[in-house]
């Protein structure tokens, strides 16, 4: 989640695995699951791709850190997926 830094809401598809919710087949937020726990789909965050561009840092996050140059955010990824990828496991 960016929205300190950013003002936005999203949540990578690595992160939203990580919280049982996701249709992973579908990339979405799994209907079923979340009819079956009675959670409002309206309060799930955007899905995104881990490299896609959430925003750019609040003018106040800018000057508190005394960046002169809009600062992007992207999504990132979970820790293990991340980790996994800068071992160079890319495979099966």
């Amino acid at each position: 989640m960016t929205w300190w830094s950013t003002g936005n809401l999203a949540m990578d598809f690595s992160d939203a695995a990580g919280t049982l919710l996701l249709d992973l087949k579908n990339k979405q937020w799994s209907k079923a699951v979340l009819e079956h726990f009675e959670i409002p789909e309206t309060i799930m965050l955007p899905l995104v791709r881990s490299s896609e561009a959430t925003g750019k840092l609040r003018e106040a996050v800018k000057q508190e850190f005394g960046f002169k140059n809009d600062v992007m955010t992207f999504a990132g990824g979970a820790d293990n997926a991340c980790a996994a990828l800068g071992a160079g496991i890319l495979k099966p």
